[in-house]
């Protein structure tokens, strides 16, 4: 997996967890992407290494929602999503 689709990964796994991450990542990806990746490492907010995302030009894409069933906790999710990438299905397609 390419360290893109990890941050992917930490991100969407961040975000499924914190709904108010989630509902500005809709409003506006690149803004809250930018925001996310200026928080200092000790911010309950930080999501982790997400320095990659955004700087290509098919950086953004529509932020799912969390599948029924699948109630992890931010690392296990970040986990789960990092080694399932087929996950993705664009993602693999457009970034890799």
């Amino acid at each position: 997996m390419s360290i893109e689709q990890d941050q992917w990964a930490r991100l969407i796994a961040h975000a499924w967890k914190n709904p108010e991450t989630l509902a500005k990542l809709r409003q506006d990806p690149k803004a809250e992407i930018e925001r996310l990746k200026q928080l200092p490492t000790d911010d309950p907010d930080y999501p982790g290494d997400i320095s990659d995302l955004g700087s290509g030009p098919n950086g953004y894409f529509a932020m799912p929602d969390l599948p029924e069933g699948l109630d992890l906790d931010k690392e296990k999710l970040t986990t789960f999503l990092s080694e399932n990438p087929g996950i993705f299905g664009i993602m693999q397609w457009c970034c890799v």
